[in-house]
């Protein structure tokens, strides 16, 4: 699930950086719950406290799919896009290069080195 910036966010890059960068120490510590069952229990608490949930919602639940890394499927949105435009979800496609910008996870990973 990529994370979308607006151009104003990415005005600031110091801040839209360290955003990314504490947004991919999140992941990880989700990813390391959910595919490694490291403090899963904790994790669930803390989500749930947060979304104002029942824990059992999210441990019952299927986890969301979110790479440590940020990296960006480039050719799957493309796939994505293709399907609307035979759906008439939209007329014309885009150039999907023009609008992924992975520099932030890239320089998040660069800081944290990578998921393992």
């Amino acid at each position: 699930m990529p994370l979308v910036y607006s151009e104003k966010f990415t005005e600031n890059r110091k801040i839209a950086q360290a955003f990314m960068t504490a947004y991919v120490k999140g992941v990880r510590v989700y990813s390391d719950a959910f595919v490694k069952n490291e403090n899963k229990e904790k994790v669930i608490e803390i989500l749930a406290r947060h979304a104002g949930i029942d824990a059992k919602i999210i441990r019952d639940g299927f986890p969301a799919g979110l790479d440590p890394d940020q990296r960006m499927n480039v050719a799957g949105i493309e796939a994505f896009q293709q399907l609307f435009v035979e759906q008439h979800f939209t007329r014309d496609p885009i150039d999907v290069n023009k609008v992924v910008e992975p520099s932030f996870a890239e320089a998040a990973v660069k800081q944290l080195g990578p998921y393992r």
